[in-house]
């Protein structure tokens, strides 16, 4: 391939030949190949010269010319050189090959394997695991992640004897005897849908609220698909909240977008939240607040939205704050619809609402979805709409409960009557009803059901949403004037919000230019 360093052993070789060429023909001979080789020089140097334009369209895709781009200082070059600034000069550092020339020059540094051989894969297992014993910081560049990049982050993660001591745009500082809650500072973060996630079934527009803002849409009657993902940040162990800034436009009661939180191109799902049409009584922007909790580091993480084209969308920002105090269940919030369980008595509406019609038998709705939670203390909600047949009496509606072991097992439950739904109104009917548990059983696959319908009723069920108990309403939906996230609530710290996103200053006006998509499983 012309342009590659490869050839550059045979060039002396040939001008040598060249020369002896010259010198076996006589006077006459040798100047005419003289002047053809001229004309040739000229020729190969217009057509393959990385300054001649006829080069620029031969490399456009072609595959004859090849010629490394021009070196650029970006924000991420920037950042890494802060990051490398961190390291002592006397401390021993482990990083991958790209990175590796820029410690070089320290005595004990060293570097990942660039291969993986099937035949030897164990004898390199234990070369990286003695690297790792060796080092006292490793600099990972996670967006490169190749396998042994994505071992030694695995094995760094759950290796106590190593903490973050700092990241910026996916490259990670881990430093040996270091815990990861002593030296971080980033208990705040925002992500901007504009600037900072990636776009996909949208565009960028202006808000009609405010003109100077910029906000991500996604129309009514968009395909099925994600409006924005990204921005494939990383976060260490702890307690976050995050939430979504959106407004809905739209008559639908139905299911209009799921917001998640994942990891590791969208492999791992951190937390997810179901947004209905009936938590949006007016057209304004709301905040979408959600709890994640996390028990290591995890990369490439993203906050997704995923719309399903009934409504119109726009989407301002994700921020992220961090939680210093406990909570009852390290678990994130999660809601479950018709995709999680199992209604062989109803059947799924064209708005994505599960439907149970009245009949003679009072048996169950729904159940399932048998999900393992970890042990503490829990509030589940049901999200439902219930319309009677006939004249309204307060006979139960439906029980609702908390169990395991095919019910064997009752951790709590609730008979539903009509005048408690009217006292938790939402929209077009909906209501929702609270209840907690507690969880003592780890391994105990949990049902989430409703049972013993009334005959009487049409009984609609959008979600069912569980998180820890303790959060106090945060992770409700709230008006923009009622936001709770953006105030100093006890176990936030806020102290870092001047730097919303990195460690230097960003331009939020250009966006990011990683070449990614999302991973969906």
């Amino acid at each position: 391939m012309i342009g590659s360093h490869y050839s550059l052993y045979l060039i002396p070789s040939i001008f040598i030949s060249l020369i002896f060429t010259f010198r076996s023909k006589d006077t006459k001979e040798g100047s005419n190949l003289a002047r053809y080789m001229i004309i040739a020089s000229c020729l190969m140097s217009a057509i393959i010269s990385p300054i001649s334009p006829l080069s620029t369209t031969l490399n456009d895709g072609s595959g004859v010319l090849w010629y490394p781009g021009p070196n650029k200082i970006t924000e991420r070059t920037t950042s890494m050189h802060s990051i490398l600034e961190r390291i002592p000069r006397n401390a021993s550092v482990l990083t991958q090959n790209h990175i590796f020339p820029h410690v070089s020059g320290r005595l004990n540094a060293y570097v990942l394997p660039l291969i993986q051989s099937e035949n030897e894969t164990e004898t390199l297992e234990r070369y990286v695991l003695n690297l790792i014993e060796e080092s006292d910081y490793i600099i990972l560049d996670v967006m490169t992640y190749d396998h042994w990049t994505a071992y030694t982050h695995k094995r760094l993660i759950t290796d106590p004897r190593f903490g973050v001591c700092t990241y910026d745009d996916m490259v990670v500082l881990f430093e040996r005897g270091l815990n990861n809650l002593s030296k971080w500072n980033r208990d705040h973060m925002v992500f901007r849908a504009s600037t900072d996630l990636y776009v996909g079934q949208g565009y960028i527009t202006s808000d009609i609220y405010d003109v100077s803002s910029f906000v991500v849409s996604s129309p009514m009657n968009s395909s099925e698909g994600y409006v924005v993902y990204g921005p494939y940040t990383y976060l260490v162990d702890g307690d976050y909240f995050t939430s979504l800034r959106i407004r809905v436009s739209g008559d639908t009661e139905g299911h209009i977008c799921t917001f998640e939180v994942t990891s590791d191109m969208g492999k791992i799902l951190l937390g997810r939240r179901d947004l209905f049409g009936f938590e949006f009584p007016t057209d304004e922007w709301r905040q979408i607040n959600t709890f994640i909790s996390l028990d290591g580091p995890r990369g490439m993480v993203e906050f997704r939205v995923h719309t399903t084209g009934v409504a119109d969308i726009y989407i301002d920002y994700v921020e992220v704050k961090r939680r210093t105090t406990p909570i009852s269940a390290k678990y994130s919030t999660t809601t479950f619809t018709y995709r999680d369980l199992i209604f062989p008595r109803g059947y799924v509406t064209k708005d994505k609402l599960m439907r149970r019609d009245p009949d003679k038998d009072r048996g169950g709705f729904w159940y399932g979805p048998y999900q393992r939670l970890p042990v503490g203390e829990y509030n589940v909600s049901y999200y439902i709409k219930a319309i009677p047949t006939e004249v309204q009496r307060n006979d139960p509606v439906i029980r609702l409960d908390v169990c395991y072991d095919s019910g064997r097992h009752i951790l709590t439950y609730h008979d539903i009557t009509q005048s408690e739904l009217d006292g938790s109104r939402l929209r077009n009917g909906w209501s929702f009803i609270t209840m907690n548990f507690t969880l003592n059983n780890p391994e105990a696959l949990l049902e989430f059901r409703g049972m013993e319908t009334s005959t009487s009723y049409t009984i609609y069920l959008g979600m069912i949403l569980v998180e820890p108990r303790g959060l106090n309403g945060l992770t409700s939906i709230h008006r923009e004037s009622d936001s709770l996230l953006s105030q100093n609530l006890e176990g936030i710290n806020d102290s870092h919000v001047e730097d919303p996103v990195f460690n230097h200053k960003r331009d939020l006006s250009t966006p990011r230019d990683y070449n990614v998509s999302p991973g969906i499983n």
